[in-house]
């Protein structure tokens, strides 16, 4: 019988490090309920945390008594607000899948997002020297995983925590989606061929991009549904339209900025998470 429940999934970050694709491949899985759509921004949106548990149960509509209910929320590992208020709704058992990416590229990615959105200068160089928006402070905000990530380790255990590198999903998917199922202590199932989605796009119809940007993701799923828009594709992109574009280079000047500022961060990262991410600091 179909209803709702209150998850007990969440991926909390990191945006532009492959939350797409988890959101895909996890409503692959039969033992797995997303949410309607990707990116409710519930704990960490006041506004939309006001509304109260009754309206984010409902955001789950369509649970059909799957081992778990997922929320993929990615802005919710820089929120200072979202650990308190997941264990006050959601209790310690929660468990988590954090997507990680080199922050260097995770951050140029989310300023050339930013950049198709006009919300600042062309110039990343000048955006790191000036920081004037809360957007712009975001790019570098979301790049701290050990200072975010720890948030969360001082509330929720450590074995209920599971880390995905961008580079898993693009070295081997089937390998890094059976680490995932395991985690979950669920079937390891084959799942179907899909890309990493933190590709470079440009829209071909600019004007129309930008108001379709402005519309709630919960609207789109009901845009999606009309226009007969299969799931799996981003309904944004399929409207507008691509243009074949070369992804930018980051600059070495920026690439050097960012170096500085993260290192620290990913070197205690390292050890908390048990990985070598040296590469992340080569230059």
């Amino acid at each position: 019988m179909s209803g709702c429940r209150l998850p007990n999934l969440i991926c909390p970050g990191a945006p532009k490090a492959g939350t797409t694709t988890l959101y895909r491949v996890l409503g692959m899985h039969p033992d797995v309920h997303v949410s309607r759509y990707k990116e409710i921004y519930y704990f960490g949106n006041d506004t939309n945390y006001n509304k109260g548990t009754d309206w984010y149960e409902k955001q789950f509509k369509g649970y059909s008594g799957q081992k778990y209910a997922a929320d993929v929320t990615p802005f919710y590992l820089e929120s200072e607000k979202a650990p308190g208020r997941i264990m006050e709704t959601l209790g310690t058992e929660v468990k988590f899948i954090i997507m990680l990416r080199n922050p260097m590229e995770r951050a140029f990615s989310q300023y050339l997002m930013q950049v198709r959105e006009k919300r600042h200068p062309e110039s990343f160089t000048k955006l790191l020297r000036e920081m004037k928006s809360e957007k712009e402070k975001s790019i570098i905000r979301n790049g701290f995983y050990y200072r975010n990530i720890s948030r969360y380790m001082e509330i929720f255990p450590s074995r209920n925590f599971h880390f995905i590198l961008t580079e898993d999903l693009k070295t081997d998917m089937g390998k890094a989606a059976s680490g995932l199922f395991s985690f979950l202590d669920i079937a390891d199932i084959q799942i179907d061929n899909i890309t990493a989605d933190n590709q470079q796009f440009q829209p071909k119809r600019k004007v129309l991009f930008r108001m379709l940007k402005k519309i709630p993701r919960r609207h789109k799923v009901n845009l999606k549904n009309f226009l007969g828009i299969s799931d799996g594709t981003n309904t944004t992109r399929r409207i507008v339209g691509e243009v074949d574009v070369e992804k930018p280079e980051m600059p070495m000047e920026v690439s050097q900025i960012l170096a500085g500022i993260y290192e620290e961060d990913i070197n205690k990262l390292s050890k908390l998470i048990n990985r070598d991410l040296s590469k992340w600091l080569e230059k």
